[in-house]
């Protein structure tokens, strides 16, 4: 056997043995039912913020066509078109079944704009979610 072709088996046996530890560590990985960390996660729909909840700091996260109750409001996040922010805002006092249509240009976001008589100011926006900011009266 020539030095070369020993050299190759080594590397080969090495290569082998880092894809089989590597197997098995991922199996015990799965196996121990480790979760990310809950802080490095989206929370789901249930946990956000309840207008109602001690400590609100003013920050909305809406998820696109996920209705989302804040005091007297239901808002629902419709999407983009064109270039405008779609939002949909139920007065649930005023009348719980119709929904008054928001657009919000692009050109507003950042700057406080007046819905159902409070100020929010769009953050940012993507397609599938919509993350408002109401600043303190």
């Amino acid at each position: 056997m020539s030095g070369q072709t020993r050299g190759q088996k080594w590397l080969l046996i090495g290569f082998l043995g880092a894809i089989g530890l590597f197997f098995l560590y991922f199996l015990l990985f799965v196996a121990s039912g480790k979760r990310l960390d809950p802080r490095y996660s989206r929370p789901r729909p249930a946990d956000r913020i309840s207008g109602s909840k001690a400590g609100f700091d003013g920050k909305l996260l809406l998820e696109k066509a996920q209705p989302f109750e804040f005091e007297n409001l239901k808002m629902t996040y419709l999407g983009m078109a064109d270039g405008k922010v779609v939002l949909d805002v139920v007065i649930i006092p005023l009348d719980a079944q119709y929904a008054y249509r928001h657009r919000i240009p692009r050109p507003l976001f950042g700057r406080p704009v007046r819905i159902a008589g409070r100020d929010m100011v769009v953050r940012s926006v993507d397609r599938n979610r919509l993350f408002l900011f109401l600043p303190s009266p």
